[in-house]
C-alpha cells in the first residue's frame, strides 16, 4: 500500500472491518515495519533498538504515536484471531516476533 501513513491505517482498520483478517494483520505487519525504518530504527524489534525509541519519538512524534497505534491493534487483533481460530499465525502472539 501507498500513501500517507495515517490514511493507510484507517484502510487497514476498515479491511478488519470488512472480515479481510489475515489481509489486515499482513498490511498491518508491513505499516509497522516502513513507520520503524522512518523512526531510523532497524525493520525488527530488538532490545538494543528498543532503548532508542524515546528518542526517536521526540523527534517524530506524529510516527511514533502512529507506530504505538500499530502496535496495540496488532496485539487486539492477534489476540482475536487467537480466539477464533482464523488463518493468522496465532502461534506469534504471545512472542515479541510480531513482524514477520
Amino acid at each position: 500500500m501507498t500513501g500517507p501513513p495515517h490514511a493507510i491505517y484507517a484502510l487497514i482498520k476498515l479491511m478488519w472491518a470488512q472480515s479481510s483478517n489475515a489481509e489486515a494483520i499482513a498490511h498491518l505487519r508491513d505499516l509497522i515495519t516502513d513507520l520503524r525504518i522512518e523512526l531510523g530504527l532497524p525493520p525488527m524489534p530488538t532490545p538494543s533498538a528498543e532503548g532508542q525509541v524515546a528518542s526517536r519519538a521526540a523527534l517524530h512524534p506524529k510516527t511514533a504515536s502512529l507506530l504505538g497505534k500499530c502496535y496495540r491493534r496488532m496485539g487486539n487483533w492477534l489476540s482475536v484471531a487467537a480466539f477464533d481460530g482464523s488463518s493468522a499465525d496465532v502461534s506469534r502472539v504471545h512472542s515479541f516476533d510480531v513482524i514477520p
